[in-house]
């Protein structure tokens, strides 16, 4: 393998666990949705996973700029997953 590949794979590595974080994240959202559901004047447990998201996937994102930075490491992928879920966020406290 040549050490590109090597990298990649590195990489991909590192990003396995942002990933399946953020997917658990999501099915529990709905699922607290579903087993405990929220009205207009009574939000429930899966509304906070709302609030809760945006603030840890920002200070992961800090996390992960200041140690690509620091060391080095391979987490190019893992920065634009932590991007990516933080700008989907942004986009949906911003609709009406």
């Amino acid at each position: 393998m040549t050490r590109e590949t090597v990298r990649i794979k590195e990489e991909f590595k590192h990003a396995i666990p942002a990933t399946v974080g953020y997917v658990l994240a999501i099915l529990a959202f709905f699922l607290l949705n579903k087993l405990i559901p929220s009205g207009p004047c009574t939000p429930g447990p899966g509304i906070l996973i709302l609030f809760v998201l945006p603030v840890i996937s920002s200070v992961l994102l800090i996390y992960n700029l200041i140690q690509r930075f620091r060391s080095g490491d391979p987490n190019k992928i893992v920065i634009w997953i932590h991007l990516l879920v933080f700008s989907a966020m942004i986009v949906l406290f911003m609709q009406d």
